[in-house]
């Protein structure tokens, strides 16, 4: 009886059904993880969107009203405003009055209200064709001047228009008049006298201007009895809120607790015509947030209002699902006002999911396309395959230069030589998000890092980017991110060119560390070194920035040096290798202390005694910087005493330094006088030496006001 033989198939078969096989699981898994993962993604990144997009409307908010408080608060104060003035006269807070709307654009208007009945008013009419017209301005008026005031020992009021130019100067003006008004009974003047401080109004409609818009009040500061007002149309943040849509399809807009629509993208919005049943004339209101008729907006209000909301929550309206966030805004800007933010979720899933097709299409045509090549070169399947474990051999060595040139013509093997490639070039990039010494020593030794770490004595650098965050409201973020890697690739060379390790970006802030992850007994003479190149560095990229019409990055520096446990710090899945302890912390905290003496390059005492006497420095204070409650002193470093550095300090900046140190041991030793004398004959020789202005004025003050016996010359910061 014959032997049966097993069943067998061709190694081609079989290879080409195994990669059938395992290609179509992957690529289903990959297609589905894929749109898994994305979606996640972007549904967190949806949410992110939500909550910076709200950060930036309340931080503009701000910006709006804050001038506003402050101006009338200051104005409440002013000696002038309180005066009256006969109707043909001109009154003495007129100037301020203007340069108060020239400073504060967002302002419609200004104006008095006095307990006798008398108002004055400087109305902004130069975009406003239909309010000159109403009022017979001329066409080149910019300010329109409204008197209203009696005459003496009569209860008739006279009101006249005053136009002036730009420059405040009359051109012109309208007849007098008998009025009726009275800003006694205005809402404005009535609120004032309730509340203490600057009071808001509600919204309402300005009767001249046609607009909506609220009021900033504050009774006068001084003998005589009356309000001064500052009037704010809501087209600036009307306009800034359509700026902010983040999709075609999602709301934005501001809300009081009566529900009138205080802001919307399209300012129309916040205004609806009502017609008056008795006289049949058609006025503007305020509109409310029903007057939008949106089922969606109106889901979320109730809800809000019923107080079933959380600070982020998703709501489902006529089978489609919203991302919604309501965020009040702080009480002194009014009564319960608040924002909305609405996005519809299929405009951020939609296109993953047409990816997800497309992919699958794509993934399947590939196969089909490839199959006939896998059967016909399968032979040369182990050769290939050798020389791809040849490349991951050289990346598990890290050796990480050139590129894999191996080709195949089966369509796996030519894949997994492309993912080979990209794994090198992956590992490349990689190795700069972290320092390359730490890469190498992950991938030589094969183990897998985990959380733990060791005491060293470290030296720390923090840097910073002088008002950054308007520099970025001012440019594209395309803009900004080209400049900032620019910035960063400028301070990461000058940092490693003198053994230091990039630790990580925080924002437009660096933290680089000395010997943490590499051992360097010059820890502290290396980093003093590179703080000194990346002055020299970001001074000569400022000039290429400004050549080119850019904004210039100003960077402040500060270095600390102590014990600190350096190693990985983590979880089991995400870990960082970083320095933790106070040491980190007193490194910001020294790089933020730039800002009070107007330095750029602050150090400690630890690193100005570790890095020798080859370095020049500036005795700057004693502090006890916020968050700390220890002393220490802190230097500036001016440069190296070595007349062939690039860094050199030259003679007359060492007479003028030691000049500096005799004046500071005066102030330290309470002869602020002598010490007075000192810092002044610095200051003219440097006019632009700010510790020189700032510790004369401290020395005014002690001479004025002397501490107790127990001063040893430390400041108290209670700012970064």
């Amino acid at each position: 009886m014959p032997i049966k033989k097993p069943f067998s198939i061709s190694f081609q078969v079989k290879l080409t059904s195994i990669f059938l096989v395992i290609i179509l699981t992957l690529t289903s898994g990959l297609i589905i993880q894929g749109y898994r993962s994305s979606s996640i993604m972007v549904m967190e990144s949806a949410r992110n969107l939500l909550l910076s997009t709200n950060e930036i409307i309340l931080e503009r908010f701000g910006r709006i009203f804050d001038p506003v408080f402050s101006i009338v608060a200051i104005s409440a104060s002013t000696h002038e405003i309180s005066r009256s003035a006969a109707l043909q006269a001109a009154h003495p807070a007129i100037p301020f009055m203007l340069k108060a709307l020239e400073l504060n654009p967002q302002l419609y208007a200004v104006n008095m209200g006095y307990e006798n009945g008398d108002f004055y008013e400087i109305a902004r009419i130069n975009n406003q064709d239909e309010l000159k017209a109403r009022i017979g301005a001329p066409p080149e008026a910019y300010y329109g001047l409204l008197t209203i005031i009696g005459r003496e020992g009569d209860e008739t009021k006279e009101k006249v228009w005053i136009y002036l130019n730009r420059s405040g100067t009359e051109i012109s003006r309208g007849k007098i008049v008998e009025s009726t008004y009275d800003p006694r009974k205005r809402p404005w003047y009535q609120i004032a006298e309730e509340k203490s401080g600057v009071a808001m109004t509600d919204m309402y409609f300005y009767s001249d201007l046609k607009k909506p818009g609220v009021s900033f009040s504050h009774l006068f500061n001084a003998s005589s009895k009356g309000v001064f007002t500052a009037n704010l149309t809501l087209t600036e943040l009307s306009n800034f809120l359509s700026s902010q849509l983040v999709s075609k399809s999602s709301r934005i807009f501001l809300f009081d607790e009566y529900g009138k629509l205080f802001a919307h993208p399209d300012e129309m919005r916040t205004m609806k015509p009502v017609v008056d049943g008795k006289t049949g004339i058609t006025r503007l209101e305020v509109a409310k947030v029903s007057d939008l008729q949106d089922p969606v907006v109106t889901e979320v209000i109730d809800r809000y209002q019923n107080g079933s909301w959380d600070d982020l929550s998703t709501i489902d309206v006529a089978g489609e699902t919203y991302i919604a966030k309501v965020t009040p805004i702080p009480e002194r800007y009014g009564d319960n006002l608040a924002i909305v933010l609405i996005v519809p979720v299929s405009e951020f899933l939609g296109p993953i999911a047409e990816m997800g097709i497309e992919s699958a299409i794509i993934s399947i045509l590939f196969i089909l396309f490839f199959l006939p090549l896998v059967i016909l070169i399968s032979k040369w399947f182990s050769t290939s395959l050798q020389a791809l474990a040849d490349e991951a051999e050289q990346i598990r060595l890290f050796n990480l230069d050139g590129t894999a040139t191996i080709s195949s013509r089966i369509s796996e093997i030519q894949q997994l030589a492309g993912s080979i490639a990209t794994m090198k070039i992956t590992l490349r990039s990689f190795s700069s998000y972290m320092p390359k010494a730490l890469v190498r020593n992950i991938v030589e030794s094969g183990l897998v890092p985990k959380p733990g770490g060791e005491r060293r004595e470290v030296t720390i650098l923090f840097s910073d980017i002088q008002g950054f965050t308007s520099l970025s409201e001012k440019l594209e973020p395309e803009e900004i991110l080209i400049q900032t890697s620019r910035y960063f690739e400028m301070l990461t060379l000058a940092i490693s060119k003198h053994n230091g390790v990039i630790d990580k970006f925080i924002g437009d802030a660096v933290m680089a560390v000395w010997n943490g992850l590499i051992p360097n007994p010059n820890h502290a003479a290396d980093a003093c070194m590179a703080m000194l190149a990346c002055r020299e560095e970001s001074h000569a990229l400022n000039r290429r920035f400004a050549a080119g019409g850019k904004p210039i990055f100003y960077s402040r520096f500060g270095l600390h040096g102590g014990d600190t446990v350096v190693g990985n710090v983590g979880s089991s899945e995400r870990i960082d290798f970083t320095a933790i302890g106070s040491t980190v912390n007193m490194a910001a905290r020294t790089e933020g202390l730039n800002k009070f003496y107007g330095t750029q390059l602050l150090v400690t005492k630890n690193v100005r005694d570790g890095a020798g006497p080859r370095f020049v420095f500036r005795s700057m204070d004693k502090v006890v910087a916020k968050g700390t409650t220890q002393p220490m002193e802190v230097y500036e470093l001016l440069g190296e005493d070595d007349p062939q550095s690039p860094y050199a300090i030259d003679p007359d900046r060492k007479k003028w330094i030691a000049l500096w140190e005799e004046a500071y041991a005066l102030y330290l030793n309470r002869q602020w006088r002598e010490a007075m004398t000192l810092f002044d004959e610095l200051q003219i020789t440097v006019p632009d030496d700010q510790p020189s202005v700032l510790y004369r004025q401290r020395c005014e003050k002690h001479l004025i006001h002397p501490p107790g016996s127990s001063w040893e010359g430390v400041e108290q910061y209670d700012e970064k």
